[in-house]
């Protein structure tokens, strides 16, 4: 059922129905606290509302739950960027390089901030 509610919440918060998204999201966790996959997506949609601070928190849980989940990571590197956390999501991205090397999102946003940075060399 945790899953059900997690599906529909998800598809929800892809309609725009963030409010209605995250009521699912809650009754999932409220039937099983730990069910994968529901702090990434709720992080995931938090981004997209521009509430950094609270999404930055449900992608931790999000990282810790699914240490290999890609998206999960580049969020949290997003949302550390977001709420000044550049060291942090530059640790986290190059953590990520080392079973992503070759993934052109996690380049582009390394990229980005070091071109911020004026740092071209890196």
């Amino acid at each position: 059922m945790a899953d059900a509610y997690l599906s529909w919440g998800t598809v929800l918060c892809k309609m725009k129905r963030y409010e209605e998204g995250f009521e699912k999201f809650d009754q999932a966790l409220t039937i099983a606290p730990e069910l994968v996959g529901v702090s990434r997506q709720w992080g995931e949609a938090l981004l997209e509302l521009e509430h950094y601070e609270e999404a930055r928190g449900h992608l931790l849980k999000a990282v810790e739950q699914e240490p290999n989940q890609f998206d999960a990571a580049m969020n949290l590197a997003v949302a550390n960027l977001k709420t000044a956390r550049e060291q942090d999501a530059i640790d986290a991205l190059h953590e990520l390089e080392k079973k992503h090397p070759w993934h052109h999102r996690l380049h582009y946003l390394l990229g980005t901030i070091y071109m911020g940075k004026g740092n071209h060399q890196r």
